[in-house]
């Protein structure tokens, strides 16, 4: 090997290393840009207004990012479902993520004011909510953030709280619901998701 080739290599070896040490550190001070805060269960469940459809345990983590909250929602283990009987006459049908254990005290203030976020293209194609009416052309149900029929907060996650302070259950919530709020069966209609949803939430 001549000696202008040996240097050559020499030379690319190196960069090589500076990239893969200069890409570790990078990473690093990404992952540290979002240091976890804290994890625990929620639940999941299908409500009519009346009962509880249909509900299951899920795992949720909270990192911290330079100006919000990430919040992790494990994929569902199995689809929500809606029983015979339970729902046979409704507008819609809320999806609840909420007792969260510990609690996500990051979204307090926006779910007591009822606030709700554009989901992100990402996120919406994690969901599946799997009624009759979503496969009609054109589809006459859309999910939203809250319930009213229409376009209201179409794509959209709500936040609201439940109960009162201290005492209150602070809930993160999709509806499935018909286009034009007219009553429908959504009997074994069901709802799940296909990978973890990441949820950003304002921090100061």
């Amino acid at each position: 090997m001549s000696a202008s080739g040996g240097l050559a290599l020499v030379v690319a070896t190196l960069t090589a290393a500076g990239m893969i040490i200069g890409f570790s550190i990078q990473a690093t001070q990404i992952n540290a840009q979002k240091p976890f805060v804290q994890g625990g269960n929620l639940t999941w469940d299908i409500w009519t207004g009346s009962q509880v459809a249909d509900s299951q345990t899920g795992l949720y983590s909270v990192y911290q990012g330079p100006s919000y909250y990430e919040v992790r929602l494990e994929t569902l283990p199995r689809p929500l479902a809606v029983p015979d009987g339970v729902a046979t006459s409704l507008e819609w049908v809320e999806v609840r993520m909420h007792l969260f254990d510990p609690p996500l005290t990051q979204i307090s203030f926006y779910a007591w004011w009822e606030l709700g976020w554009s989901l992100s293209m990402s996120n919406l194609a994690l969901l599946v909510p799997d009624a009759p009416c979503y496969f009609t052309d054109p589809p006459t149900c859309n999910i939203a953030a809250w319930q009213g029929g229409g376009n209201l907060g179409i794509n959209a996650l709500g936040l609201s709280s439940i109960g009162s302070f201290p005492n209150s259950d602070y809930v993160m919530q999709i509806f499935m619901q018909t286009i034009d709020n007219s009553a429908q069966d959504w009997t074994n209609s069901t709802f799940s998701t296909t990978g973890p949803l990441v949820l950003r939430i304002p921090s100061a």
